[in-house]
């Protein structure tokens, strides 16, 4: 097998990496992963415990969040510490949002209607 020229990979792997590399990788987009998952998941939690009222659109927040951070991210240019940041702040202002329009309406009501308000279901 003859050395690999201008920087290019050697000719057995594509990428220049071996197996190691992978699984290191694989391990932290793992963790990253249930980091996030976690995340939605103790928020959930919290808002149950502290209000009773299950919120069953948290995902969605998360969802929105990510979105907005791409979107700074791609659409606007911006590096990954402000995508982050406009990340927070969308979902901040969507979930206070929907707190003053859907969920202050719902308390003192019966356990169901509270419970489906969040996730569309009126």
């Amino acid at each position: 097998m003859s050395a690999p020229q201008d920087g290019a990979a050697p000719a057995g792997r594509p990428c220049g990496c071996d197996g190691m590399d992978n699984l290191v990788q694989l391990l932290v987009n793992g963790l990253v992963t249930g980091a996030i998952i976690a995340m939605g998941a103790v928020g959930a939690s919290l808002i149950f415990g502290v209000l009773r009222i299950g919120n069953f659109a948290h995902g969605d927040y998360l969802t929105l969040g990510a979105y907005a951070a791409l979107f700074a991210n791609v659409a606007m240019a911006q590096n990954l510490l402000v995508a982050a940041v406009v990340a927070v702040a969308g979902a901040i202002f969507f979930a206070v949002l929907m707190e003053f329009i859907l969920f202050r309406p719902m308390r003192g009501r019966d356990r169901p209607a509270c419970s489906s308000s969040p996730s569309g279901w009126r």
